[in-house]
């Protein structure tokens, strides 16, 4: 790809959501491409043991994960320094309102509980796209 592209990292154990995810980003013509870590334990590893791609733009993020979960995962990008200005979206089932407010004091963008319908989930992730790889600025670190 050239570098005008954007990077997605999507931590996501679900592999049917992550295929909806794919197909959504396939029929969406933006320059992206897909980095899919399995649980936290992997996202934790590729996010703190690598050099990072500047151009991530997104990282979503499941929170009911196996070995390192979502919520502790968030709270270590949002303390790294090489992280904590990547947007993150959780992207998750739980539409509890603890976990919902547990995001956010972890520094969480933005919190979207998954539809359930085929529709809904391809309507909702489209947006989610065109907004944060389209429309928002990304911070550029000096």
């Amino acid at each position: 790809m050239n570098k005008n592209y954007s990077e997605i990292i999507i931590v996501e154990d679900n592999f049917d959501d992550v295929n909806l995810i794919k197909r959504v980003i396939k029929n969406i013509n933006l320059p992206i491409e897909i980095k899919h870590l399995k649980d936290g334990f992997d996202a934790f590893n590729f996010l703190f043991t690598n050099e990072l791609s500047k151009n991530i733009k997104l990282i979503l993020l499941d929170l009911k994960m196996p070995k390192i979960n979502g919520f502790e995962l968030l709270e270590k990008i949002k303390t790294f320094h090489l992280t904590k200005n990547i947007p993150v979206i959780i992207f998750t089932s739980s539409d509890q309102e603890k976990d919902i407010n547990t995001c956010y004091h972890l520094g969480a963008n933005s919190y979207i509980v998954k539809p359930i319908l085929f529709e809904d989930f391809m309507k909702t992730f489209s947006q989610i796209i065109y907004y944060w790889i389209d429309f928002n600025e990304k911070y550029v670190h000096p």
